[in-house]
């Protein structure tokens, strides 16, 4: 990705994202258009929702936890 257009990439596909008390980890999978988000840190017990994270629009979202990997729809 180019310099100049790292930010803008970086705004619609973010690396990390901190949703109040939790600390994620973002990966994509172009291929499949598949992104993993993956605690951090943090001390939530419930899974993400779908609302709360940025709007992959045509990409599918998946929430892992140790071994547990979720859909979030």
């Amino acid at each position: 990705i180019p310099e100049w257009e790292r930010e803008q990439f970086d705004t619609s596909y973010p690396r990390q994202l901190s949703l109040g008390n939790l600390r994620l980890s973002v990966h994509y999978e172009p291929r499949k258009k598949r992104v993993t988000v993956e605690p951090i840190k943090g001390i939530r017990k419930t899974d993400p929702r779908r609302w709360e994270l940025p709007s992959w629009n045509g990409w599918s979202v998946r929430y892992k936890k140790a071994s547990r990997v979720v859909d979030i729809r």
